[in-house]
This record gives C-alpha cells, structure tokens and sequence, in this order.
C-alpha cells in the first residue's frame, strides 16, 4: 500500500507546487499558501479516484471458478470483435459503370431525368398607380 500512497502524495505535490506558484505572484505569501494546501488535498483526493478508475478498467470481470468450469454463458460479451468483412466484392460491383439504359429500366429502377422546375411567367402589365400605392405599403411598414 506504502507505493500506491506514494503515487497520491506525488499527485497532491504536483498540485501544490504547481498552484503556489501560479498564486504567489498575484497573491500574498499566506493566501498562496493556504490556497495550496487546499490544491493539495484536492489534488490528493484525485489521485484516488484516477487510482480508482484504472483499478477498475484492469479488474477482471470473470472470477477464476466460472473461467475453469468454461461455461459459455459467463464468456459471453467479454470480447470484442473489432474486425469488419471484406466488402471489396461489392466495392467493386459499385465501381463499375452500371448497364445501359433498357437495362436499367427492366430493373425497375428510373433512368436519369433532370429536373424541370416551373417557369416564373409574366403577369399582364399592372396599373401604374396600383404598382405606386403597393410600394408606399411596403414603405411605410
């Protein structure tokens, strides 16, 4: 235990003198200091939970007996397959330049149309004075 406290007190140190020194040139001596010690146990008091923390990321979820006895049930969800398949085949089949158009058409999928959207049409020529008065409405709003 004497090492794992070590690695605390290391912790809490580095806390405390990285703290003073950051505080001391803004702050009296005895506010530096006190402001230090608090860094310390803080910073101490991390060092627990970092200890904590990875203590439990090397724990082993499986405990010895259920590992001898082999059951399948206890291995189930420890292992990660982080492989993927080999899709180079249908990359491939993507890549190639698809058949011509009857073809596609038999296929049930469309062949390439761009779209047509509407044109905008020129209404009749409207009255001077009405075009006057919707200006002075949009104006005056």
């Amino acid at each position: 235990m004497a090492g794992k406290m070590l690695f605390n007190w290391l912790f809490g140190g580095v806390g405390l003198i990285l703290t003073f020194l950051v505080s001391s040139s803004h702050n009296l001596f005895i506010t530096s200091l006190i402001r230090s010690l608090i860094a310390f146990v803080i910073w101490f008091l991390l060092a627990f939970a970092i200890r904590w923390m990875l203590g439990l990321s090397k724990a082993d979820p499986v405990s010895l007996e259920e590992r001898a006895s082999g059951s399948e049930e206890a291995e189930k969800g420890l292992r990660v397959d982080l492989t993927t398949p080999d899709e180079q085949e249908a990359i491939n089949d993507m890549l190639k330049p698809s058949g011509t158009k009857a073809s596609e058409n038999s296929q049930g999928t469309a062949a390439f149309e761009p779209l047509k959207p509407p044109r905008l049409v020129k209404t009749a020529d409207r009255d001077p004075e009405e075009l006057a008065k919707a200006v002075r409405h949009l104006t005056e709003d």
